[in-house]
């Protein structure tokens, strides 16, 4: 049972001193809150401090926020918390104000699993953050971008922006090669995080062959456009990488059986966020 105290005491200082690092580009005081190897943490691992600034909202670069809800999992070990970022001058917020931070026990304390740049009730995804985007006039990107903040970790997860991977986050030829491609294509930050996830399970479970890494880079980025139910043409994915379509193929079929990979799988796709489960 999640007290009142402890989300005052134990729980909400973890978020708290992860805005404030990353506000004062502390990047160093921000991996010991992660919890390992999940979202937040593979996020900063992929990206660094900066992607921590557009899904924390930091962008917003107000100086107030505050605490709006705290919802307990069904399971009674997780929470989730929803804070804002009110207007300076008026008090109030929308959802576009809004962070929801996801968090659960790790070695004795809590520990931030995943961020989201949306209100607990509807988290956002790659297609949401698309069809948000399509109602916006992005003909000038750049300059709608500025003068509307709350639209950067929104384009981020559509793909619109693009965030710099860390060299040294890269593990080999093919994350190289489908990371570059998938950021070329206007992929999501959740599809190449879950594409280099796809990658490296089908690693553990198979020593591939790492010659013609392209074609192996080019099975990553279409399986992952399945994912995010895109409509790619093994032709065109394959000639992006110089490859052979049926090599290409191959590869595909040998991932998508060693990993058991469904349609929108929930390891790997982009459409969907923990799910809610109210008390």
């Amino acid at each position: 049972m999640i007290t009142h105290d402890m989300v005052v005491d134990e729980i909400w200082p973890v978020v708290a001193d992860v805005i404030m690092a990353t506000m004062a580009g502390e990047g160093e005081l921000i991996p010991p809150k992660l919890f390992p190897r999940r979202q937040a943490a593979r996020m900063y691992d992929l990206y660094g401090m900066h992607i921590f600034e557009l899904l924390l909202k930091v962008v917003l670069q107000r100086t107030q926020l505050g605490l709006s809800r705290v919802v307990e999992t069904s399971e009674g070990k997780e929470v989730l918390l929803e804070y804002a970022w009110p207007n300076e001058e008026t008090g109030a917020y929308t959802a576009a104000d809004t962070v929801t931070v996801h968090l659960r026990p790790y070695r004795g304390e809590w520990r931030i699993v995943g961020i989201n740049p949306a209100v607990i009730d509807t988290p956002l995804t790659e297609a949401g953050a698309t069809r948000i985007l399509a109602t916006h006039d992005l003909s000038s990107t750049a300059e709608k971008l500025k003068a509307e903040p709350w639209l950067l970790p929104v384009a981020v997860y559509a793909g619109a922006l693009q965030v710099h991977v860390r060299p040294e986050a890269i593990g080999d030829d093919v994350e190289k090669g489908f990371l570059e491609g998938m950021q070329k294509r206007s992929f999501g930050v959740v599809s190449q995080m879950n594409g280099r996830s796809l990658w490296r399970d089908f690693k553990k479970k198979i020593k591939p062959t790492m010659e013609y890494p392209a074609t192996w880079a080019a099975a990553v980025e279409f399986i992952m456009g399945e994912q995010g139910g895109r409509k790619l043409e093994a032709g065109n994915v394959a000639q992006e990488y110089m490859a052979s379509v049926t090599l290409m193929g191959e590869r595909v079929a040998e991932i998508r059986k060693k990993l058991g990979v469904e349609t929108f799988d929930p390891r790997y796709t982009p459409l969907q966020e923990i799910k809610v489960e109210w008390e």
